[in-house]
Formats: structure tokens, sequence, C-alpha cells
């Protein structure tokens, strides 16, 4: 039987160009951002916020130079920024904060051990919590990649942007803190122009499984 997320996953291309007045509906942001809010996250902490900024967004515009004057920042229907929470904050208050609402009542004395766990394992492998707090966005990202295309919707990972230019104009109209959180990445999303001659470059190319899986079954 095909697997429907392998199908897309081979279906799938990154969006180019896109339509520039497609609006996005709320039912279809908020199956991207229920996708995000549902992906698996290390110790179930979600270090990490999402930024919508829709195509009659303001400010939206204001990061078209920090975005390197890509044009589908301009065209796509909506930017997600993926906002990572830094290392001291972790540490301090979120790790703790987080893992113990997991706890039911009548489990909660078990909070200090599993809490001493986490912090063995995260000190015994010398973990920059930043950097995992990185990881664990794009853990998300796949997630909201996902559930963008399964609703029909074209999507562009994108990391090619001034992190601090962006984080600066996020921090002046209130959606972050800079001092506690790092830009990470972001998602542009809409559909796809297909009449452009730039829409798609090339055919998608990946490995063969037995150039990149070692399966080791004894």
């Amino acid at each position: 039987m095909e697997s429907k997320v392998v199908k897309i996953l081979a279906e799938r291309r990154t969006a180019k160009r896109y339509i520039p007045d497609y609006k996005l509906t709320d039912e279809q942001i908020n199956t991207i951002v229920e996708a995000i809010r549902l992906a698996p996250s290390s110790f179930g902490v979600e270090p990490y916020h999402i930024v919508v900024l829709t195509n009659d967004s303001p400010i939206k515009e204001e990061l078209f130079d920090a975005w390197y004057e890509q044009p589908a920042l301009k065209q796509s229907s909506a930017l997600f920024i993926w906002i990572s929470d830094k290392e001291e904050i972790l540490r301090n208050k979120l790790l703790e904060e987080r893992i113990s609402r997991e706890f039911p009542e009548g489990y909660k004395q078990l909070i200090p051990q599993y809490l001493q766990g986490v912090r063995i394992t995260i000190d015994g492998n010398n973990y920059d919590m930043t950097a995992w707090s990185k990881q664990q966005a794009y853990v998300s990202l796949g997630t909201a990649i996902l559930a963008a295309n399964e609703i029909g919707l074209d999507v562009t990972p994108t990391d090619g942007f001034s992190h601090l230019h962006v984080g600066q104009i996020l921090e002046a109209h209130g959606l972050m803190d800079t001092k506690t959180q790092i830009v990470t990445v972001g998602m542009f999303v809409g559909k796809r122009d297909t009449s452009d001659p730039h829409s798609l470059f090339f055919s998608k190319v990946r490995r063969e499984q037995k150039d990149m899986v070692k399966i080791v079954k004894k």
C-alpha cells in the first residue's frame, strides 16, 4: 500500500514564484499552525514561538530588504517565522516550567527526578541549548511542510535572510525579545505561479536509498 506521506514528499517541490493575490483562509493557516503545535519536541519543551505574517501585513513588506529582496517574500500569501528560545532562559526557566506541565496530579513527585535526568543528558552531551532549540524548530518545520502540501498549498523553507535584521524588525513590533529569543528559520506559503517559467527550474533529484541508508537487521 502506497504511503500518503511518501506520495506527498515525492510530488512536492519548493516554490520559486507565487500567485501574489492568493489569500489563505483562516482554516488553512490554522491547519499549518496546529501541525506545528503538535510536532514532536524533545522532552516536550517546545522551545520556539511562531509568527505568521499574511500578505496583508505591512511587517511582511518591511522584511523585504532583510530577506535579501527575494520575490517570494512579497508574492507569497504568508510568511511563517520560527523564533527559538536561547540557552539562558531555557536552563533557568523553560525546561522546568514546560516539563512539569506534562505530569498529572498524583505524579508531580516524579518531576525533580525526571528534570535531573534531563539535565544529565544535556550536560553529559555538552548541548548548546540555543542550537538545540533551533534544531527543535526544524523538526516542526518538517511537519508544517507536510501539512501545507496535504491541503494543496505550496511552501518554501527559507534560511537565506539576515537573522539579526529580521530579529530587530520583529522586536520593534513587539513580536519577540532578542535578549531571550533568536530568529531561526522561515517558510513562505501560498500557491505556486505555474505560469512563471522560473516556478520550477529543475526536476527533483534524490540519492537512491542504497546510497544513503544502512539497514541493520542482525
